[in-house]
């Protein structure tokens, strides 16, 4: 199971600790930041690449549905959280994934989690990564990527006809590419199997011409991959 990143918004500090414990509590989900208002999300954003924001509406300052009216660039999945059911149509018009009502129990909450693990299951059976990279949003069909490469702790994501520079671990990259595509032939490089020309035992040599080492460590299994890719090829 992949583990899905979150952060929860909301200005009532019982209610951000409440939704805490839900994801304490539930498997393949982890919290990586607590805001009490939008200004604190906005910065927990510049360092952190969420796969749910858990949202309340109404906090001081900016509410939360004047930020989802404003950003239009967020590729995560937002869970609204409110004690206000007047915002359930507004939020699903800005493309929201769930609503959950206060007091949320914790069935529903889990209800919620499992409607955004459906839809990017969804979106990812369509062949098509979301990646974020300075302000702009690619949606990239995954038969385009040629490799990934890791650069201290931003990823170049090289494809047929352009490369691609996101925040994010090579390991989380790993987890949103289809595990029968794509492997580890080195720490720092992941390749799409089927873009492979010619291999050996310490390189191989892709499509476009580019020269990629192969790492003892990721031998085996790199040549395991590209013998099945070949088998059902034939």
């Amino acid at each position: 199971m992949i583990t899905l990143k979150c952060i929860i918004v909301d200005d009532e500090y019982v209610s951000r600790i409440g939704i805490k414990g839900y994801v304490d509590k539930m498997p393949g989900l982890e919290c990586v930041g607590l805001a009490g208002d939008i200004g604190e999300l906005k910065a927990l954003l510049e360092n952190e690449a969420p796969d749910i924001i858990f949202l309340d509406m109404e906090m001081p300052g900016m509410s939360g549905m004047d930020f989802l009216e404003q950003t239009s660039l967020l590729s995560c999945s937002i869970v609204v959280i409110t004690a206000y059911e007047r915002y359930a149509l507004r939020g699903y018009d800005l493309n929201v994934t769930d609503y959950l009502l206060k007091p949320v129990s914790y069935s529903r909450f889990v209800t919620a989690v499992g409607k955004v693990r459906a839809y990017r299951a969804s979106a990812m059976w369509g062949g098509v990564v979301t990646l974020k990279s300075d302000g702009m949003i690619y949606r990239v069909p995954v038969d385009d990527i040629l490799y990934i490469s890791a650069m201290e702790n931003y990823l170049k994501v090289h494809t047929v006809s352009e490369k691609i520079i996101v925040r994010m671990t090579l390991k989380r990259m790993a987890e949103q590419l289809p595990s029968d595509k794509f492997v580890a032939v080195h720490r720092s490089f992941i390749v799409n199997v089927s873009k492979v020309s010619m291999a050996d035992a310490t390189e191989i040599k892709l499509v476009n011409g580019e020269v990629l080492p192969v790492s003892k460590n990721c031998r085996k299994s790199f040549f395991a991959k590209l013998t099945h890719e070949a088998g059902e090829a034939t």
